[in-house]
This record gives C-alpha cells, structure tokens and sequence, in this order.
C-alpha cells in the first residue's frame, strides 16, 4: 500500500474540540477495558484485588476541617474550569441540562452548576457515593459558603434541598 501523507497538521482543532476528544477517549479506553475477556484484562494480584475490592466512593469519608475545605473548593474550582471551556462562560448554562461522569465523593460541582443557572443535573459513577450526612452536609455548607462571599446571585437551592433531603 505505499506511504500514506501525514495530514495530521491538515487539521485546525479548538481547545474546546481536543478536551472533548480527550475525555471521549477515556471513556471508550474503559468501556473496551471492560468488554475484554476476563482472560485478557488486566491480572491484579490477590492482596491489590483485596484493597480495590472498596471503592473510595463507598467507604466512609473523613469529615475532619481540612478535608471538608479541601473538597469545597475542589467541587469549585472544578465548575470553574468546565465553564471556562463553554461559550459565554455561565451565562451559557442557563437552562441547559448535563451530564457529570464520575463525580466521585461528592455531588459539589453539579450543585454548583445548577447554583450557576443549569436546569438539571446528572450525575453518574460506576461506584456512584450514597450520602453521608457527616460529609456530605459540612461539604456542601463550606460550598454554600464560598459561593455566597464570591457570588451572592447564585443559587443556594440545589445544596438546600439535597441537605434537607439527605440524598
């Protein structure tokens, strides 16, 4: 078949576009990690298996000071950097619905991006975090918090109803 042309510079890809062919990439990496045969996948020794065998989302979260600061403002900063990929920033959420894979501990950032105008949220996990009112409440206050000292319009709702509904 000879040598085919590099066209690889043919082609003018945004930011935007090289983020989500990123992330699409991951997420089809995993779905055919998961479609291989047991026989092919990776083998993991017996004491690693054990370990991995409790994902961190379903063990029982430290609700020390540090822990609850440093997960609101990750839960932040991580809203902040999906907006600062969308046209027109957070006025583009209004009304918009989205998807969250893999939010892991936590639910902060959807919450945030629904305190921001979003409309509805999903979240999903292969191992999605039931709440604990011990983390969960503190973390979602810390984030109340911040937001109102940055952002007085936004929204307070979306963190109200799920501390009051425990889920």
């Amino acid at each position: 078949m000879g040598n085919l042309p590099d066209i690889s510079n043919s082609f003018r890809i945004n930011s935007k576009e090289k983020a989500a062919m990123k992330l699409l990439s991951k997420i089809i990496k995993q779905f055919y990690y998961l479609a291989l045969p047991p026989s092919e996948q990776l083998q993991v020794p017996h004491c690693l298996a054990q370990a991995a065998s409790s994902p961190v989302n379903h063990k029982l979260q430290e609700s020390n000071p540090e822990r609850i600061i440093r997960d609101a403002k990750y839960a932040i900063d991580i809203a902040r950097s999906y907006v600062s990929e969308m046209p027109d920033g957070r006025t583009f959420l209004a009304n918009k619905e989205f998807v969250e894979l893999g939010p892991g501990v936590n639910f902060g950032t959807a919450l945030v991006l629904l305190s921001w105008g979003a409309s509805k949220a999903t979240v999903s996990d292969r191992f999605l975090s039931s709440f604990q009112a011990d983390y969960h409440v503190p973390v979602y206050q810390k984030i109340m918090s911040m937001l109102r000292s940055e952002d007085p319009d936004a929204g307070m709702s979306p963190f109200e109803e799920v501390i009051s509904g425990g889920t």
